[in-house]
């Protein structure tokens, strides 16, 4: 999807299901950002929170804000000229300027409902479809993310346990590279910090090279021969021994070439002329 002037939405990778609230929850809450609408979604005691604008009557109540800053329901005076003369002044224009604030009021109280409805069907856009019938009676988006947050927020003891078992247990796939590898332990270790679950950097360390191939064993044997090594020293010395790799293999295929090429000129030299 594409902005105005040419640059692209934010996008949410998959609709919200089951197992994938952690994941999902980042997305969306950049992707409300993007829209000046996450204000709209965090709970009512939020830093962040945008106070509840209601429509009323009698106007607002002295003192309050716009979104904007304005603070309205505060009625100017202006003093009468003819009135100064007899020593008093004069409101003339209090009625006038009390109704323009009632007004301006109930305006802002409409954009912040219609904010809110269009925060409420973003969520709502990226929610599987079997989970939308019980999700559309939540009328405001802020109680529909309270509710998501009830129903798919991962339990923090199941949910705890399991990520550390994911992260002891990973496997540094055949073609996968180490940039890939290290991400995906870090995506594993943001999602045990939003449990409040520290992971240190040696449980980081000790998880990654264990699951490293035999293709890094020599580079593995150096890193436990050092003391300063650290996950991102690692990291960069998986990525060295990938270009020395590449190399190696680079110069077999030339030499391996340049042989053929020679054994093609032997073999024609020997035929009959």
């Amino acid at each position: 999807m594409m902005a105005p002037g040419g640059n692209e939405f934010p996008r949410v990778t998959a609709k919200l299901d089951v197992d994938n609230f952690m994941a999902w929850s980042h997305e969306i809450e950049y992707l409300l950002r993007f829209h000046d609408l996450w204000d709209l979604v965090v709970p009512e005691n939020h830093p962040e929170a945008e106070p509840k604008i209601s429509s009323s009557a009698i106007g607002p109540m002295p003192g309050r804000q716009t979104r904007s800053g304005l603070t309205l329901g505060a009625p100017k005076t202006e003093t009468d000229p003819d009135a100064q003369g007899r020593g008093g002044p004069a409101t003339a224009t209090e009625a006038g300027n009390v109704t323009a604030a009632a007004l301006a009021w109930e305006q802002t109280a409409a954009e912040q409902r219609q904010r809110c409805e269009r925060a409420r069907v973003i969520i709502m856009l990226n929610v599987r479809a079997h989970h939308s019938a019980k999700l559309r009676r939540h009328p405001t988006s802020r109680d529909l993310w309270a509710a998501l947050r009830e129903e798919f927020h991962p339990k923090r003891t199941s949910r705890g346990n399991a990520l550390r078992r994911q992260l002891n247990s990973l496997k540094m796939g055949a073609n996968e590279t180490p940039i890939r590898y290290f991400n995906r332990a870090w995506d594993i270790v943001a999602q045990l910090q939003e449990l409040d679950i520290t992971v240190d950097d040696d449980w980081l360390l000790g998880a990654l090279l264990g699951g490293l191939p035999s293709k890094y064993e020599y580079t593995l044997t150096s890193m436990e021969e050092r003391d300063d090594i650290t996950v991102r020293k690692a990291l960069a010395m998986l990525r060295a021994a990938d270009v020395r790799a590449d190399r190696f293999a680079e110069d077999a295929k030339k030499e391996k070439g340049a042989g053929t090429a020679l054994a093609a000129a032997g073999e024609e030299d020997q035929r009959p002329r």
